[in-house]
């Protein structure tokens, strides 16, 4: 039995068909087991069978240690049971599901050794204490999920979500979505929202095969970092990052991808767009629009004294929009060692001061294909040659973003070369193929960049 749907006790769902929330059919319980107090709870899971519910009634709760299988925990009124203290320990645990709970306690969650175990609809506001929320020990944690749940406000150092682990294993094919993470004051580095690895040159290049999907950061400045990612073969997709600092930054480890994302940085100090090293991600599809450098391809540094990142190989940027304020992209960013076998294509390209395309270390063997440069302002292009059209791509806003107008020299003068690239950031058919993340369509858009009503534990 795999008991990892959205679940809530019967008077949560009573009330959230109310506000406008779908109600979801209660869960088949085996069991159902009311506690009241933190003994009762410690009691019932540790007395717990398959197929067991056990709801906590409102009130304040001491954190537990849960080793329970296939077993769901809930609130039985959203947020009302509270832990105030204490560190949740999940040791063990499989198909195991704790809904609809909110946390105060300045200890931490812990995941150790756990299988398809999940936390959602939770609710986490400002804490007493710092340090990493949610971890992961061990080196057996697998298909564990992090969902629907508020994140903030936050003004103490220390990552939201860790996904890390125990030699000689990562954690695998964690999934994190549908949160909202906010209000994340400035402080010293080790702010991050989310940090999947990092945990040094044994981790990096183990294929870890995450999803963070569909999560909104708003005001999330408490590192340069709002996603760092530093292991191998993950996937951050349609993710919407608002007024935040940080970038979404690919920090170690190969084959990651990041793809769909909306980052609306506009006038905000400090706020940047995506960053990468290391080698064979892809980079597609996002709307990036922001007052520093939208896009930051790192340059490497020899290995040895003073190492500080690896080089880029292979990455391929692909039908991207970027919009830098008062910046363009950065090509060999920060280091000596020069980016090889970069493919560079159907983006468009505004800056409104420095350079569209800033070159800081000449690639070695670079594919430019069929872009899109728009100086304005004190901006220069940057860069020349055969594969860049210097020109107005002819931008109207509809809604937030920039989409492409009648008359765009974008439109149909994309490269089709790129099978990866099927839909545009609103989810929409790739037809003729428009160069930047918008493709010219009459088709209904089925993605647009996330608020807080889509996120959450309220959310559908």
């Amino acid at each position: 039995m795999h008991r990892t749907s959205v679940l809530l006790a019967a008077s949560v769902l009573s009330a959230a068909s109310i506000i406008g929330i779908p109600a979801q059919a209660e869960p088949s319980c085996a069991r159902t087991v009311p506690v009241a107090n933190t003994a009762e709870l410690q009691k019932a899971l540790t007395g717990s069978k398959p197929g067991d519910c056990v709801v906590a009634a409102d009130g304040n709760y001491s954190a537990v240690t849960v080793t329970a299988k296939e077993v769901t925990i809930s609130a039985r009124n959203l947020g009302k049971a509270v832990f105030t203290s204490g560190s949740l320990q999940l040791k063990q645990s499989v198909d195991t599901t704790l809904s609809g709970f909110t946390w105060t306690s300045g200890g931490n969650i812990m995941f150790t050794d756990c299988v398809g175990c999940r936390i959602t609809r939770w609710t986490f506001p400002k804490r007493s204490g710092g340090g990493e929320l949610i971890d992961f020990a061990g080196s057996k944690n697998d298909r564990n999920r992090i969902d629907h749940s508020d994140f903030g406000p936050r003004g103490q150092k220390g990552r939201y979500i860790y996904v890390r682990g125990g030699k000689p294993t990562l954690a695998t094919r964690t999934q994190i979505d549908h949160n909202h993470f906010h209000d994340v004051g400035s402080g010293p580095q080790g702010g991050e929202c989310i940090v999947l690895g990092g945990v040094g040159a044994w981790g990096d290049y183990q294929n870890t095969f995450s999803v963070v999907e569909h999560n909104l950061f708003t005001r999330c400045d408490g590192d340069a970092e709002v996603i760092s990612t530093k292991a191998s073969s993950n996937i951050i997709r349609h993710n919407t990052v608002r007024d935040s600092k940080g970038q979404i930054v690919l920090r170690a480890g190969n084959k990651n991808q990041v793809y769909g994302n909306v980052i609306l940085g506009w006038n905000k100090e400090g706020a940047g767009g995506i960053r990468i090293h290391e080698e064979d991600h892809l980079i597609y599809n996002n709307y990036v629009e922001t007052k520093d450098a939208p896009l930051i391809v790192g340059g490497g540094t020899p290995r040895g004294p003073g190492f500080s990142h690896a080089q880029v190989f292979r990455p391929k940027i692909v039908n991207n929009t970027f919009i830098g304020r008062d910046d363009g992209v950065h090509i060999g960013q920060s280091g000596r060692l020069p980016v090889v076998d970069m493919t560079f294509a159907n983006n468009v390209v505004r800056a409104h001061a420095g350079k569209v395309v800033n070159v800081k270390t000449t690639p070695t063997r670079p594919i430019y294909v069929s872009s899109i440069l728009h100086p304005q302002g004190s901006a220069a292009a940057g860069i020349t040659g055969p594969a860049f059209l210097v020109a107005d791509p002819k931008f109207a806003r509809s809604g937030e973003l920039f989409k492409l107008a009648d008359g765009s020299p974008a439109v149909d003068k994309g490269s089709t070369a790129y099978e990866f690239v099927t839909v545009d950031v609103d989810m929409q058919a790739r037809a003729a193929h428009d160069i930047g993340a918008d493709e010219r369509s009459t088709a209904p858009e089925s993605y647009r960049p996330l608020t807080a009503a889509d996120v959450g534990p309220l959310a559908p």
